[in-house]
């Protein structure tokens, strides 16, 4: 059975690989360099290498190189956000994306704050084309993606905005607006946004920052000890996503200020 699992998943991977991947010089979704769009396309053809040479098939010289100009570290994150808007493999952004559009439709909660979104602002930008209204508030946003979707089919068009800023608990006339609250792999955050008097839906991250961190005074040394912290805090519900990726990684969502809603309505 695992072996089956495992088959199928890495059948999805390589298809969505493939498929998603013939589509990254052509849309271009991140606005990214040339020699960003040749890395990430080496990438992309050296997975498929790799998974080729595992099923017992030779190794296809595909001409493409790394350019000087990219480190393999960029290259690494290149290829992670790739993975991510092209919902390659389940992401923690599209867990709390799935979240918002199930539980919080557009009618009753149309404008989203989402808190600490990255450079490229995919969860906020996501929503946005969904119909919402989104402020993304980060310190490395981009502003180039601000502005009204014109790719939208749906009825409601969306509005993104891109905020290049520290998002803090003080930073009041952004939660005032906001219907709801998201963050993605925020564990910097987490401590601002277990305090949000409307609902609030995060994950966090396993970056090394959360060594270097406190929540609430406590010294945290793993993001296992801040889940177990952040569960504490009164409000908080934990929903626990089904684990659908190669490394059963756990994937929990935090869920604050349901109830406040629920008492108001």
């Amino acid at each position: 059975m695992e072996r089956e699992r495992l088959e199928r998943l890495a059948d999805s991977y390589e298809r969505k690989l493939i498929f998603e991947g013939k589509k990254v010089a052509f849309e271009n979704p991140d606005k990214l360099e040339k020699d960003e769009v040749l890395a990430l396309t080496e990438k992309i053809f050296s997975e498929l290498n790799s998974i080729g040479i595992v099923r017992g098939y030779g190794y296809h010289e595909t001409g493409i190189k790394l350019p000087d100009s990219i480190s393999r570290e960029r290259q690494e994150e290149l290829f992670e956000d790739f993975l991510d808007w092209y919902q390659v493999i389940p992401t923690p952004s599209m867990d709390v994306y799935n979240y918002v559009v199930t539980n919080y439709p557009i009618n009753r909660f149309p404008r989203v704050l989402c808190v600490g979104d990255g450079k490229n602002s995919h969860l906020g930008r996501k929503l946005a084309i969904k119909g919402y209204d989104v402020v993304s508030v980060d310190p490395l946003a981009r502003s180039a993606f601000s502005g009204e979707n014109d790719k939208i089919k749906e009825k409601r068009k969306g509005r993104f905005h891109a905020v290049s800023a520290q998002f803090l608990d003080t930073s009041k006339d952004m939660i005032d607006w906001a219907n709801i609250i998201v963050g993605s792999k925020v564990p910097l955050c987490a401590e601002y946004l277990v305090k949000m008097k409307k609902p609030t839906i995060f994950n966090i991250s396993e970056n090394p920052e959360i060594c270097n961190m406190r929540f609430k005074g406590i010294p945290i040394t793993s993001a296992e000890q801040l889940k177990k912290e952040i569960s504490k805090c009164s409000g908080v519900m934990i929903k626990r996503i089904e684990d659908t990726d190669f490394l059963r990684r756990e994937r929990i969502l935090f869920i604050c200020g349901e109830k406040e809603i629920e008492e108001r309505e």
